[in-house]
């Protein structure tokens, strides 16, 4: 069995919410002083960690979180929100 698909979250309500949208997974949260939700791999593992990765970039655009850290065999990466296209381009000469 592959290992979980790891999110920490900010706080229990926003990992809670990260675990609705991504239903589709099996998961539990756990709270040993960082709010981790761990989701199973099921399916195509490629096509279900881009579908995780996906709904993570969602869920810290939608809740204006700045970077969240998660793990993915035994590897710890810290993933960004994407700024909005409105902001880009307002910034972006000649616009």
């Amino acid at each position: 069995m592959a290992e979980p698909f790891r999110v920490e979250a900010p706080d229990a309500d926003l990992a809670r919410d990260l675990m609705r949208r991504l239903h589709a997974f099996p998961s539990e949260l756990s709270d040993g002083g960082v709010y981790e939700v761990r989701f199973s791999i099921v399916g195509s593992p490629e096509r279900a960690v881009v579908t995780i990765l996906d709904g993570i970039d969602d869920w810290l655009s939608d809740n204006e979180i700045d970077t969240v850290r998660v793990n993915l065999d035994g590897r710890h990466y810290m993933l960004s929100r994407r700024s909005s296209l409105k902001a880009t381009a307002a910034r972006s000469p000649g616009r």
